[in-house]
């Protein structure tokens, strides 16, 4: 019987490098009885996702529908204190005495980061909460949803009316010390927000959500102490955690179930790309449909599909663009504009330096390589107005001009479609720049009516000219190339891509006439 022998690839250079780093690990100690297994899963879920090690200390285990407790030898035996990093889920009492015998006697181990939840009205908890102060142990933190801290304060709801009302009464709670920091999550002061009073320093943080999320408790006191373990200070991993569980709601399975793994990457991806990789009689062709499922027309097909025909429309169509060609437009947001639109170009141009390294063929790449001269170019012409019409003198003003929501929002678009996407999904992105200033502009051709010779007669003329209209003509090519190759539910993915691009274009434009 006849084989092929296979030579397996070394592990990547760049993950050498890392060889020596130890992993942090993260105890959880839990006194649940119900849904145990389903909070075991998620804490090692979110603890994997943010690159730990994780111990698990439990008080009972289930027998059919029967809790049993586990004996005090397991316990004792399971509660590996090594890592530092300890997050406290409603535990019994047992395992707090557990806990503290055994902090104290490692004498020499620097002091444990200890995080203390629950999300329950549940008597225990209340009866650990005194049970701790009695013992060595100091809580970092404690989590808790707003109705336990009110129970926890042993305060109406009725009576807290404000952050500040909440601040004054955290403020008079940690006066024992053994709890150092309180996080009370799901507060709804103002929008969505989630209130992280500092004990020591009595800092108060109200961080507000744009969405509709109710965090748990549970999941964000693990996110947080993994944070911890990898060295960033309280207050960053606090925003990081509720960061992270917001995300994980809103990027939800088909199951309707947090979506904790998000973040991390499939190692074969990678593997299969690796230029060392020798494995390709193992290796499954990918079947490529040559026949575009759009034709030769996917611009077309894409100003014209429904996730983004609207966010076109209200791009090419802007009263930005009209107010420039009738020479209506006020100075000072023209100026706005052309200083915001020079940052643009700045994150623009890495962003193309990117597709070109991530492009399939030689002449991509020397496509992308044209294409950042001629975006140097354009910040050129943006420099030249802003020193001969707007009075600017250093040059030092171009790298500190103040960015604003519009441009950080693109940016973080692009930056992260450059970190995560394919060459494809690159040039999804970054087309829309190029084809919606010429579509717009060349709605005005012959047509305008602004000052001869002036700012606006001039941007008007460099996005309609016969070279620019050329450079489009190379865009839609482009276009058909990548979709030639694209199976139909990639295609629907560029079409998102895009979409979504023409949407932030039209707020870039929005900021210019609000400013």
């Amino acid at each position: 019987m006849s084989y092929n022998t296979i030579e397996v690839n070394s592990p990547a250079p760049y993950f050498c490098l890392n060889k020596l780093d130890k992993q942090p690990e993260v105890l959880v100690i839990t006194g649940a009885k119900k849904n145990v297994q389903a909070k075991i899963e998620k804490d090692i879920k979110i603890l994997t996702s943010h690159n730990c090690d994780s111990a698990i200390c439990l008080a009972y285990y289930s027998n059919g529908k029967t809790f049993l407790r586990l004996p005090t030898e397991a316990v004792t035996d399971s509660m590996l204190t090594r890592g530092g990093f300890i997050k406290l889920d409603c535990p019994t009492s047992e395992q707090v005495i557990i806990l503290d015998k055994k902090v104290t006697e490692c004498k020499d181990s620097k002091e444990p980061a200890i995080i203390m939840t629950s999300n329950t009205f549940d008597p225990v908890f209340f009866e650990q909460l005194k049970l701790t102060s009695n013992t060595t142990l100091k809580i970092e933190l404690l989590v808790v949803d707003l109705p336990v801290c009110l129970k926890y304060l042993n305060v109406s709801p009725g009576s807290l009316s404000s952050v500040e009302k909440l601040f004054q009464l955290l403020q008079n709670s940690l006066s024992d010390k053994t709890i150092v920091n309180i996080l009370v999550l799901n507060t709804n002061f103002g929008t969505h927000g989630n209130v992280l009073y500092l004990g020591e320093t009595s800092e108060l943080f109200n961080l507000q959500s744009n969405t509709p999320i109710t965090v748990d408790p549970s999941s964000v006191t693990t996110s947080v102490i993994a944070n911890l373990s990898q060295g960033y200070e309280l207050k960053e991993s606090v925003y990081g955690a509720i960061e992270f569980i917001q995300n994980a709601n809103l990027l939800e399975s088909s199951t309707g179930t947090p979506n904790y793994m998000y973040n991390i990457e499939v190692p074969l991806k990678h593997m299969l790309k690796d230029e060392c990789f020798k494995a390709h009689e193992m290796q499954t062709a990918n079947f490529v449909n040559h026949t575009s499922p759009v034709g030769e027309g996917f611009f077309e097909y894409l100003i014209n599909h429904s996730l983004v025909k609207p966010h076109w429309e209200s791009y090419v169509n802007h009263d930005f663009v009209r107010q420039i060609a009738n020479g209506t437009l006020d100075i000072n947001k023209f100026r706005f504009f052309i200083e915001q639109d020079y940052s643009y170009l700045v994150d623009y141009g890495r962003v193309h330096c990117i597709a070109g390294s991530k492009s399939p063929e030689l002449d991509n790449m020397e496509e992308e390589l044209v294409i950042v001269g001629r975006i140097r170019e354009e910040m050129a012409q943006h420099e030249k107005r802003l020193k001969e019409f707007f009075g600017v003198t250093d040059n030092s003003y171009f790298k500190n001009i103040k960015r604003g929501p519009a441009l950080n929002n693109y940016s973080r678009y692009f930056n992260d479609v450059a970190k995560r996407g394919s060459w494809e999904e690159l040039v999804a992105a970054l087309t829309p720049c190029m084809m919606g200033y010429g579509v717009a502009a060349l709605k005005y051709k012959g047509k305008i009516t602004a000052k001869k010779g002036s700012l606006y007669e001039e941007w008007i003329d460099i996005y309609s000219c016969s070279n620019y209209e050329d450079g489009m003509k190379i865009g839609q090519n482009l276009l058909n190339r990548i979709a030639r190759t694209s199976t139909p539910a990639q295609i629907e993915r560029l079409a998102r891509i895009y979409g979504e691009v023409c949407a932030l274009e039209t707020e870039f434009w929005d900021a210019a006439l609000a400013y």
